[in-house]
């Protein structure tokens, strides 16, 4: 599939592994009833075949598993709406021109729930902006190397793995009001 500019996929709920990985023309996705999302389903795991995906919205994901769009090179703006439930590892790691992120965890009982992986955004260096609500736990390195990330609502978070904001040095606000362990 390596010519596929575009998948549009109204009505499926589930994007298996590697399902469009090293796909590098894809630019468009449009899946507006996925709520889960394999791991490395449109990951770059080769050298030169990262996609051309500008602009993610998934409004109704309730998980992504591990690496699912990491090294999208091109990827600027993220949108996952306020159904998360788990944001699995390295899911935007490597994504060097990813700027904004907004992202909101619904309620769940579930243990592993309302999380964001180790090294979920590791090395986005142009990351600013992350809006997110309903995080209760932020695992190691999540936001590593994030240079460029000024600010970060924590008031929800109750535990910040080790290294979560390593090297983040434009850091100025993070309200840990809700903090009961910080790696």
């Amino acid at each position: 599939c390596s010519s596929l500019t575009t998948v549009s996929l109204p009505k499926i709920e589930v994007i298996g592994a590697y399902a469009f990985a090293d796909n590098k023309s894809l630019t468009n996705i449009n899946m507006e009833s996925v709520v889960e999302i394999g791991a490395y389903a449109f990951a770059s795991t080769k050298k030169n075949t990262t996609n051309q995906l500008t602009t993610i919205n998934l409004t109704n994901v309730e998980v992504i598993g591990e690496y699912a769009f990491s090294e999208s090179l091109k990827l600027k703006t993220v949108n996952l709406g306020d159904n998360l439930k788990k944001l699995g590892s390295y899911v935007f790691a490597l994504c060097s021109l990813l700027e904004e992120v907004t992202m909101g965890f619904a309620d769940s009982n579930d243990k592993d729930a309302n999380t964001i992986g180790e090294c979920a955004f590791a090395e986005d260096v142009a990351l600013t902006k992350v809006i997110m609500s309903g995080v209760k736990v932020i695992l190691g390195g999540a936001f590593m190397n994030c240079i460029e990330l000024e600010s970060i609502d924590l008031s929800n978070v109750e535990l910040i793995g080790e290294q979560a904001f390593y090297s983040c040095s434009s850091l100025t606000i993070a309200d840990l009001s809700s903090a009961k362990v910080i790696g």
